[in-house]
């Protein structure tokens, strides 16, 4: 059973114990309004106990069962001893209003609870989020950088082909003239060919354990020699750049010979 209130219920709305609900009613609605804290700004905590009485007294005359129950208690307390009212006045003061105190305590720590518990989500959600940010740049730095890798290894395989077909295409043109001046010269023994060949810019380069003899200027110049692989002649290195020359006059005769023949048949 709640305890005895303080105050009187009737008293607190201004009203007599026969009033009517509606009377109650329109009492509590007046008094709620004139003492509203929103309203009593300049005295907001005194407006707010007021305020309270008022809810409190409305509340319980508002309910039948509640009314009945509240005026059967006061008519009782109206023969209550001096020290039974005693009683309950240090009953109220040192265990009711410590409880509700205590209680009032519980609730905000369980509110700053809530809310620490809210702001740690948040930051962890931040956290979350910012680690996910950073894990897709770098998958795209590192996309980047392999795509980057890829298309530099793909120009340089390019390159090495093209520079390999460049190469085969020169040394099949090289062969060609060489051909081309044997028949004009009528080289057909190995001998004859030696005399007319100017060998190749892809001589085969040998290491010999002695000096080697070059087959042209006929002088041993070191250990390193190179073979021509049309004629099987073997040479040093200052006749292999000397042949170099040669040849390259010999091919500018023969384009300047083709485009001069060609000039002729238009």
């Amino acid at each position: 059973m709640s305890s005895q209130p303080t105050f009187n219920y009737y008293s607190e709305l201004g009203v007599d114990p026969s009033a009517s609900a509606a009377e109650i009613k329109a009492a509590y609605h007046r008094l709620a309004l004139q003492h509203h804290p929103d309203k009593n700004q300049a005295n907001k905590d005194d407006a707010t106990v007021k305020f309270q009485r008022v809810n409190e007294a409305a509340e319980v005359l508002m309910d039948e069962t509640r009314r009945r129950n509240y005026d059967a208690r006061s008519q009782g307390a109206q023969h209550i001893s001096p020290t039974a009212a005693a009683m309950r006045a240090w009953v109220w003061a040192n265990i009711v209003e410590p409880s509700l105190r205590e209680q009032a305590d519980l609730e905000r720590e369980h509110e700053a609870q809530v809310q620490a518990r809210a702001r740690r989500a948040a930051e962890n959600e931040a956290h979350r989020k910012a680690k996910e940010k950073a894990l897709r740049q770098a998958q795209e730095i590192e996309a980047k950088r392999v795509a980057d890798e890829e298309a530099r290894r793909a120009a340089k395989d390019a390159a090495a082909k093209a520079a390999v077909e460049e190469s085969e295409r020169r040394r099949a043109d090289e062969e060609a003239s060489q051909v081309r001046a044997w028949v004009l010269a009528g080289a057909v023994t190995d001998q004859q060919k030696r005399e007319e060949c100017l060998h190749s810019e892809y001589c085969a380069k040998t290491v010999q354990r002695r000096k080697v003899r070059c087959g042209c200027c006929a002088v041993k110049r070191g250990i390193v020699a190179f073979v021509c692989p049309y004629c099987d002649e073997t040479l040093c290195s200052l006749c292999v750049q000397n042949f170099t020359q040669a040849r390259k006059e010999r091919m500018e005769d023969e384009d300047a010979g083709r485009v001069a023949e060609s000039c002729q048949t238009i």
